[in-house]
């Protein structure tokens, strides 16, 4: 899976996180570095930080959706907050804002296998 977000310490959660639980994780700093990657490389699913610089999450996924359709649709587009970063650590759940479509976004929290 890509996870793509500019805050370092965000990314480094999400890595370890995604990797404790199984998964392959590879990294983007930015919606450009990720655009190159999702072209390039077969993802089963993209998770991306609405706002970033150069090329926010839905900068991104439309680019992604006129130039590869099938590959927007693994696009999970996240927000993070103190307040949801506060809950998942207390909760050990995984929270994210996230939608199939970018401008109608949802709450919907994820748990961890272990819980």
């Amino acid at each position: 899976m890509l996870v793509v977000d500019d805050e370092p310490h965000i990314l480094h959660y999400m890595q370890a996180t995604l990797e404790s639980w199984g998964h392959e994780v590879v990294l983007a700093h930015d919606g450009s570095q990720a655009l190159k990657r999702a072209l390039m490389q077969p993802f089963d699913i993209i998770i991306c930080d609405l706002r970033m610089p150069r090329l926010g999450g839905r900068e991104m996924f439309h680019t992604l959706a006129r130039m590869h359709p099938t590959v927007a649709d693994r696009i999970i587009l996240q927000r993070a907050t103190r307040s949801a970063a506060t809950r998942c650590n207390s909760s050990k759940s995984w929270a994210v804002h996230s939608s199939r479509s970018p401008s109608n976004s949802m709450p919907c929290a994820a748990s961890s296998p272990e819980s």
